[in-house]
């Protein structure tokens, strides 16, 4: 793809992955919570292969450049993440004259870049997101709030919240109990929450990773709405080389287990994705189905972040859809606090496609 200029801006595309690491790492490493998108997406790129869109825009007058890369064809579509986002109408008219020419389904930036590219494209914006950044000191929920929050979720339960297991409409009093006693640094009534112990899933284990596999598929199918799970290469493309860096966790219950008189049972899954040596995002909270209503993803959240934490991360963040209040809530009370914004653009022939949100 050849590069493209203004008198002041220049477009340039690469083909060598390490240099244009080399060049786009320190830029996003200068905010690696508001570009924790795009650096996740750097980082994955291998090979540049039909899909991958490695490009950096430059503006002189102002002495700023920006990031655009897509990894390509992964999970559930071809995203193309901006970062930083373009502040000024002339780079984000040369993005946006690029986009129909980019293999790319959507377009991922802060919600301020999304608004100045949609006036130079059709591209609608589908999803809005908080970045959350992880300050446990911050967190200030009571149990009564709490309580107020998981009524909340049972009234209405937004499909994140479900396929996190912070929403049940049938168990909304014990739930509520559960998340409020947690919430105030409490242990919850014993008959609500378990001995739970977060362990790393192996990617030698056939049954780790035959479990990962299944509850990544469904956490995306239910949050993106999808008609079905991605399909296994989709599927495989996301998840093994995370599950071969130790990058998933299940939350399993060791006091089912000890009544039944076997190993402990997994009831809820997490991940992160390191996006340097000290910042990390979390995603892919999923409690499945049978298992919701027992506080199960609330406590997934607190022993990650802890165990992150102690490991060396001084920055832990995520991103949750503004369209989900109760959810939002709910990663404030385990510590979490917005600091930015997000919103992706979709090309108008490609509907149904959703943001990376947990």
């Amino acid at each position: 793809m050849p590069p493209i200029a203004t008198p002041t801006h220049d477009l340039a595309f690469f083909t060598d992955v390490e240099q244009f690491r080399s060049i786009a790492l320190p830029i996003l490493e200068s905010d690696t919570t508001l570009n924790t998108l795009a650096l996740a997406a750097v980082l994955s790129v291998s090979e540049s292969k039909p899909g991958v869109v490695l490009g950096l825009l430059t503006n002189s007058s102002t002495s700023s450049r920006h990031v655009l890369v897509s990894p390509g064809f992964q999970g559930i579509g071809c995203q193309l993440y901006v970062a930083p986002a373009p502040a000024d109408e002339d780079s984000a008219k040369l993005i946006a004259q690029q986009l129909p020419n980019l293999p790319c389904t959507t377009v991922s930036t802060t919600s301020a870049g999304a608004a100045l590219l949609q006036h130079y494209c059709s591209w609608q914006a589908k999803h809005h997101m908080n970045v959350m950044l992880y300050k446990p000191e911050k967190s200030n929920s009571t149990c009564a709030a709490m309580a107020g929050v998981l009524s909340s979720a049972a009234a209405e339960p937004p499909h994140t919240a479900a396929a996190a297991g912070i929403g049940n409409t049938d168990r909304a009093t014990e739930a509520a109990a559960a998340a409020a006693a947690a919430a105030a640094g409490l242990s919850a009534p014993s008959s609500t929450t378990p001995s739970l112990q977060l362990r790393s899933c192996s990617a030698d284990s056939a049954a780790d990773v035959q479990l990962v596999m299944q509850w990544a598929g469904e956490f995306l199918q239910e949050v993106f709405h999808l008609a079905s799970v991605p399909a296994a290469p989709q599927l495989q493309a996301m998840v093994l080389p995370r599950l071969q860096q130790g990058l998933y966790y299940v939350l399993c219950n060791s006091a089912a287990a000890a009544a039944a008189a076997g190993p402990a049972a997994p009831v809820c899954m997490a991940g992160h994705v390191p996006t340097s040596s000290d910042s990390t995002r979390i995603t892919m909270l999923y409690t499945p189905a049978a298992q919701r209503g027992r506080g199960y993803g609330r406590h997934a959240m607190r022993l990650l972040c802890s165990r992150l934490a102690g490991s060396g991360y001084q920055r832990i963040c995520l991103m949750a859809d503004q369209a989900e209040p109760v959810v939002n809530r709910l990663y404030k009370s385990v510590g979490f606090v917005a600091v930015g914004d997000a919103a992706m653009l979709e090309r108008p022939e490609a509907p149904g496609m959703a943001p990376e949100s947990n």
